[in-house]
């Protein structure tokens, strides 16, 4: 998991609905999760007690998905003539 991502916490009981957040941190093993209920958490989570909802885009991959947007049509000139005096 990196920083950026969003993970949804696993629960117990039934009925509860899982705990989403994104993560705001990462040491090693631990991760720091701001919880979209406002609260933060710095864990080290067990396997398959949290899972990643949508992850985080990378810089690079923000400027590859610019450069493959399809360039803007340059707008269109006119060029009126002006009506010949007599």
């Amino acid at each position: 998991m990196k920083i950026g991502d969003v993970v949804e916490a696993a629960t117990n009981k039934i009925g509860q609905t899982p705990r989403t957040g994104t993560v705001t941190a990462v040491s090693g093993t631990l991760l720091t999760v701001q919880w979209d209920s406002g609260g933060e958490t710095t864990l080290a989570p067990a396997p398959g007690s949290l899972s990643v909802v949508r992850t985080a885009r990378s810089a690079s991959a923000k400027k590859a998905s610019r450069k493959r947007e399809a360039p803007k049509p340059a707008a269109a000139k006119t060029t009126a003539k002006k009506p010949q005096e007599r």
